[in-house]
């Protein structure tokens, strides 16, 4: 029941490509989650793995395609893993596992990637929390995913982008 009230909330607040200011979130929106992509680099199946629904796997694609992150197979763990060798883009399935106090600490992370955000109430919470973290400057809400960004040259924003 949460999730659907959830959805209802989002659904209301949240807005496409016109409403966003930020030429970054904007570029994103637009080359990446509303373009219809005619190349695949990832194989839809790849991502089966995670437990994730076809619109879930479509959408986490786009983002990986947008942001040219290369996905290893062999070192994946489901619950959490890093994007590239250098940990600097992280992926939750479960908010649960995400210290805050290690993010706010680690200067590296670029961006994180967090599955699940309206699942429950203790994970909306979670989420809310890291969007609170001084050091993330831009947040997206795709009721899907939630996206963290630490950028330094952006002032602080929240978007809230319909799919």
């Amino acid at each position: 029941m949460y999730r659907f009230l959830s959805y209802i909330k989002y659904w209301f607040r949240a807005t496409n490509q016109h409403g966003i200011h930020s030429p970054f979130v904007y570029d994103f929106v637009t080359k990446g989650l509303y373009l219809k992509s005619s190349k695949d680099r990832f194989d839809i199946k790849e991502f089966q793995q995670f437990g994730l629904t076809k619109k879930e796997q479509q959408l986490l694609r786009k983002v990986f395609e947008y942001f040219q992150i290369e996905l290893e197979i062999k070192e994946i763990n489901t619950e959490t893993f890093s994007l590239d060798k250098f940990h600097k883009k992280q992926y939750y399935s479960n908010l649960n596992n995400i210290d805050l106090e290690e993010i706010i600490n680690t200067k590296a992370i670029e961006f994180i990637i967090c599955k699940g955000i309206h699942n429950d109430e203790v994970s909306f919470e979670k989420w809310t929390k890291l969007c609170a973290i001084s050091q993330a400057t831009v947040t997206i809400d795709l009721f899907y995913f939630g996206l963290v960004f630490f950028r330094a040259e952006q002032r602080k924003e929240h978007f809230v982008i319909r799919i």
